[in-house]
């Protein structure tokens, strides 16, 4: 049979193996991670016979689904809107309530943002 081109995700496939395993072979990542790995169980283990039920909240287990994703969501579209709500209040003719909720929307991305960080290294 003939060599016939791949398919995007084919492609995509063959790439994606391969950049994980050249990141798998950087053995200078270890030491961060396992340091990583050790804060984490000090962390948890700090919240003694809660441990179960925070981790439960970081994962979205109440949720029915990952929670990680969700506030990646939240936090992409509210530093959107706060960038199209910074552009709207430069135009003439607008008001400073534009900046002001621009403001809001960027300090809701903030927040997404920590929560994503906190979900993403229990996850």
């Amino acid at each position: 049979m003939a060599d016939q081109p791949r398919s995007a995700p084919q492609r995509t496939r063959k790439y994606g193996a391969h950049a994980i395993a050249t990141i798998g072979r950087q053995r200078w990542l270890d030491r961060p991670s396992y340091r990583l790995e050790h804060a984490l169980t000090l962390i948890f283990a700090a919240f003694g016979r809660r441990r179960e039920r925070v981790s439960n909240i970081l994962h979205g287990t109440w949720l029915g689904h990952p929670l990680h994703p969700a506030l990646t969501a939240l936090r992409t579209g509210a530093v959107a809107t706060a960038v199209a709500l910074d552009a709207a209040s430069v135009l003439p003719g607008n008001s400073a309530a534009l900046r002001d909720a621009s403001r809001l929307a960027l300090g809701v991305g903030i927040i997404g943002s920590l929560g994503a960080v906190a979900t993403a290294a229990t996850d």
